[in-house]
């Protein structure tokens, strides 16, 4: 991770107001979410799942998919750099940007080459393993998902590793899951605590084919997953936080439409 990159909030002793470290919505309300943890304390005094097993068979149910199509990870960070280590190593990647800082970090602590690319069917043809977030982080470019999905079966050779966490704050189709797991040559990375609006519990699942689940399992550290993240994020599948999209999109609108006016060119 580089350095000034995420949450420095720990500096300001809680003089921030809103937090712009993460495109996620700022006031959701986590008051049930807070009680369900405080009545759960007691798992810190224990280790929890070596491999969080109930919480993958949850949100394998949940999703629709196969136990051994999921793998839960402490944020998509560590999904990320597990990919990099693992899956990219030896092969050259290729970054669709600007983006995401983390995967070209990932990347650079594994030993891997990467070049940035402007579009993914460049990336795809000059590449082995494909990064690429949709919709992108920060500025919200979304690539078409039938696109992306007919890309992904015309390049088999190629990996095509696709970051979705921010997938609930857009309207634009998604990638069929329950298809995608199905090709040897994608893996979805999600993220709950975008989606719930709770980066601190650093909770996200990567889905992908048996085997690369399986491979991937084998290099993963024990217990990565605290008891109480875990437990948290099974409160939160039944009960999650509202997220107002038609109110952050509509408002996202206004702000490029008056940034225009003022003379910006705005993505």
């Amino acid at each position: 991770m580089t350095e000034g990159h995420g949450d420095d909030i720990y500096r300001y002793s809680g003089l921030v107001k809103v937090n712009f470290s993460t495109n996620i919505w700022q006031y959701p309300d986590l008051s049930a979410l807070k009680r369900f943890m405080a009545s759960k304390l007691d798992f810190v005094a224990s280790y929890p799942e070596p491999e969080p097993y109930s919480l993958e068979h949850r949100l394998a149910d949940d999703i629709g998919i196969e136990y051994g199509q999921i793998m839960v990870t402490a944020g998509v960070t560590d999904a990320i750099y597990t990919i990099a280590r693992n899956i990219a190593a030896g092969r050259r990647s290729g970054i669709v940007g600007p983006t995401f800082s983390e995967y070209a970090d990932a990347c650079s602590a594994a030993g891997v080459v990467y070049d940035y690319f402007g579009d993914a069917e460049e990336a795809a043809v000059k590449s082995d393993v494909v990064w690429i977030c949709n919709p992108n982080n920060p500025d919200g470019r979304v690539i078409d998902a039938n696109g992306l999905a007919a890309l992904i079966a015309s390049r088999p050779s190629v990996m095509f590793v696709i970051d979705t966490a921010y997938s609930d704050y857009c309207r634009a189709e998604k990638l069929d899951v329950s298809t995608m797991v199905g090709r040897d040559n994608v893996i979805l990375l999600h993220s709950l605590t975008k989606q719930c609006c709770v980066p601190g519990l650093r909770v996200g699942y990567l889905t992908a084919s048996t085997e690369n689940i399986r491979f991937l399992r084998r290099h993963r550290m024990p217990w990565a997953v605290n008891a109480l993240a875990s437990s948290c994020a099974e409160f939160l599948i039944d009960n999650p936080p509202v997220i107002p999209v038609d109110m952050l999109l509509a408002e996202s609108k206004r702000m490029q439409c008056a940034m225009a006016a003022m003379g910006y060119d705005v993505t």
